[in-house]
């Protein structure tokens, strides 16, 4: 995992990952890199999680599942999140535009619940 991170500093000192990436090796490496594992606890058929753990799991649960939703929306929502471009430009181009439709989606929806009101803005009419 510590090849695709981007430095502390730049993307966050935090990493959320499955259980199915937690490992001692992959601890030692994201501590190694600056990063504060917030990878869910593993449990096994002869030891069940502890409440404290479970407690965790529920905390990092929280962010997790915000970003999973973003990333199961573009996926089956708004054509899937490949990117198959010529050029860094280009390829970052593609996901600023697939963000911006996701984030236009997302409002469109808080408006049609209700959840902010929305006055639309008729400009003057010009002298």
């Amino acid at each position: 995992m510590e090849e695709v991170l981007q430095s502390p500093e730049v993307g966050g000192a935090e990493v959320y990952a499955d259980s199915a990436y937690r490992s001692n090796a992959q601890e030692e490496s994201l501590l190694a890199s600056g990063h504060t594992s917030q990878i869910h606890e593993k449990g096994a058929r002869n030891r069940r999680l502890t409440d404290a753990q479970t407690s965790s799991n529920k905390e990092k649960s929280r962010v997790h599942a915000r970003v999973e939703h973003v990333f199961g929306s573009m996926t089956n929502e708004l054509g899937g999140i490949t990117i198959r471009t010529i050029g860094h430009g280009r390829a970052k181009v593609q996901i600023g535009l697939l963000n911006l439709v996701y984030n236009i989606k997302r409002v469109a929806t808080f408006i049609r619940k209700g959840y902010f009101s929305f006055d639309r803005v008729i400009a003057s009419e010009m002298a």
